[in-house]
């Protein structure tokens, strides 16, 4: 009798505690969050290279720079990156192309992600280039590192346009306030 009397404590203590996370859990809050750059201004150098004109433009991404990022900041629980694209809002020769091999490189002190363009892409305003998912998880880290991380834009124009853009990052945050 004791026996059962010790594994049914053993079972309830099991069972409550393994519910006490999960009604934890239904006080968790997403929210979205939209990162960019300024505004960053590519001015190739004036030496032309066999495959056009190259460039290297950085800026940083602050994070911390959200209202409801820093709210929450010690109670976030997981960063969903769902996008990241390259914006267009200025070119200043028609007939621009970013030249193959052009890498976009976020950084901060403990993770890296890149993406380099396979391919010779035409740009105009309003064009946006969308990173492919497979670097998001490493974007997701960088994040949850919590602090202001580069962003460096390097490779190639076909010709000697001034081009400004800018890279936005569209995240989901999972916090729990609890």
């Amino acid at each position: 009798m004791k026996k059962l009397l010790t594994s049914l404590v053993s079972l309830f203590l099991i069972v409550s505690l393994g519910s006490c996370d999960k009604v934890k859990e239904l006080a968790d809050i997403d929210f979205d969050a939209n990162f960019s750059t300024p505004s960053m201004t590519i001015n190739p150098s004036m030496a032309k290279t066999d495959g056009g004109y190259e460039f290297l433009v950085t800026n940083k991404i602050n994070p911390l720079g959200n209202v409801d990022v820093k709210k929450y900041l010690s109670k976030i629980k997981k960063w969903k990156v769902n996008s990241i694209e390259i914006e267009i809002i200025r070119v200043s020769e028609s007939g621009t192309y970013l030249t193959e091999g052009t890498t976009l490189e976020m950084q901060g002190t403990k993770h890296k992600a890149s993406v380099s363009i396979d391919k010779d892409t035409p740009i105009t305003a309003g064009f946006k280039y969308t990173v492919p998912s497979a670097v998001y998880k490493k974007v997701e880290k960088i994040l949850n590192d919590k602090e202001e991380f580069d962003v460096k834009f390097d490779g190639g124009l076909n010709n000697n346009a001034t081009v400004v853009m800018k890279v936005n990052i569209d995240v989901t945050i999972t916090a729990n306030p609890l």
